[in-house]
């Protein structure tokens, strides 16, 4: 059961291959979580990576940690980055996925299927080189019995391979460009597949449309966006957030805005695939700091339990909240609540929309090309089919 897949519909409504006007819709259903309502903690937090095809193991951790903070329960240290690692892994899956297949069949390269099923299929094998058999989705966490041997041995593997395939430089010299120049130097020197992508689309005028800037939901404190999802007006809250009554944006670029040379590209949509190598990066350097605080243990701190919990992940995708409330009468879920990445970055006038409103291009099938690409510069996962409507 899939209820939370996500698939955007994008109509573009054009004159004369200029597009006036965009209809964003989803086929997200955002009040799947009512579903976990009657549950028990503990089979919700079973359940809810069910729910979802994209970013399970985000969506999981945010219900352990909404159901742990609502019952009192706090995991310790190792534990905390133990679950950090599987977030990481998750990241640097969908990353790599999106790098080498989605950018190649938009830019007509070649892609290794097989190389990235055993990226993805070692990455999602480390939940059991570090947790016993389970473990990981115990609230106040399972038993912890890292394979440290075999972990590093696997997680070594993949960063030659990620290295060679994707930045061809070590992700920290990738991480640390200084500038527009140095980027540009990178895209036009380097024969990986990424920077042949991006290299095609700077040369067919792909990645330099324009985005808006807008407000994204680093600014905001958790308890504000918890607030929100309390109100009367959750659910609509939840289906189309806005704050201050603007949509807002969250993910990869969001999350590096302040890099140096992304600054310097004036939020063109390079600077957007720009962000998710800085991203990609970053974590496979996260992981490899964050093994050494790896430990056995099982130990479980607990403090006063609240019966009402919220958690805030920051998956690949961008910003996650999870909401919940339980009985304290027969401990079961009163009231769940989810609001995820596709509604913040596809809300029907968003930054999408902004962007796309009043690009012009030579036919039809460029115009297609564009949103495509606007789509995959946005959000890495999200599937998209592209409806034109010309008006006479």
């Amino acid at each position: 059961m899939n209820v939370g897949a996500d698939h955007i519909v994008l109509k573009l409504i054009t004159q004369q291959n200029r597009v006036e006007d965009v209809h964003i819709a989803s086929n997200r259903t955002t009040m799947a979580a009512r579903i976990l309502e009657g549950k028990s903690p503990q089979e919700a937090c079973a359940f809810v990576p069910l729910l979802f095809s994209l970013c399970g193991t985000a969506q999981h951790q945010a219900a352990l940690n909404a159901m742990e903070q609502a019952l009192g329960y706090i995991p310790s240290p190792a534990h905390k980055t133990a679950r950090h690692l599987l977030l990481l892994a998750e990241g640097i899956a969908e990353h790599t996925t999106r790098l080498l297949i989605d950018w190649a069949e938009l830019a007509g390269q070649d892609k290794n299927i097989e190389q990235i099923r055993d990226i993805r299929q070692t990455l999602a094998s480390f939940k059991n080189l570090i947790f016993t058999e389970s473990g990981h989705d115990k609230i106040g966490g399972g038993t912890l019995a890292p394979d440290m041997t075999k972990l590093s041995s696997e997680f070594s593997r993949l960063q030659t391979i990620m290295q060679s395939e994707i930045f061809q430089i070590t992700p920290r010299e990738f991480a640390d460009m200084p500038n527009k120049e140095a980027l540009e130097n990178w895209i036009s020197t380097t024969d990986s597949l990424p920077a042949r992508c991006l290299k095609h689309w700077q040369q067919e005028g792909l990645s330099d449309i324009i985005w808006p800037i807008t407000q994204g939901l680093m600014d905001f404190a958790p308890e504000e966006i918890a607030l929100h999802m309390d109100a009367e007006n959750a659910d609509q809250f939840i289906t189309y957030p806005t704050w201050d009554g603007q949509p807002c944006q969250t993910g990869a670029l969001m999350r590096h805005l302040s890099h140096p040379f992304l600054r310097q590209f004036d939020h063109r949509a390079l600077s957007y695939f720009c962000a998710k190598l800085i991203d990609l990066a970053v974590m496979i350097e996260d992981f490899e700091k964050n093994i050494s605080g790896l430990k056995q243990g099982n130990d479980l701190y607990h403090t006063k339990a609240t019966y009402k919990g919220y958690a805030q992940i920051e998956a690949v995708r961008g910003q996650l909240s999870h909401r919940v409330w339980i009985n304290p009468q027969n401990d079961t879920i009163a009231r769940y609540r989810i609001l995820a990445p596709t509604e913040w970055n596809f809300h029907p006038n968003g930054i999408l929309k902004q962007a796309l409103i009043g690009i012009k291009a030579a036919s039809e099938d460029k115009l297609k090309q564009i949103a495509q690409i606007s789509v995959l510069a946005l959000d890495p996962c999200v599937a998209c089919r592209v409806e034109i409507e010309e008006q006479n």
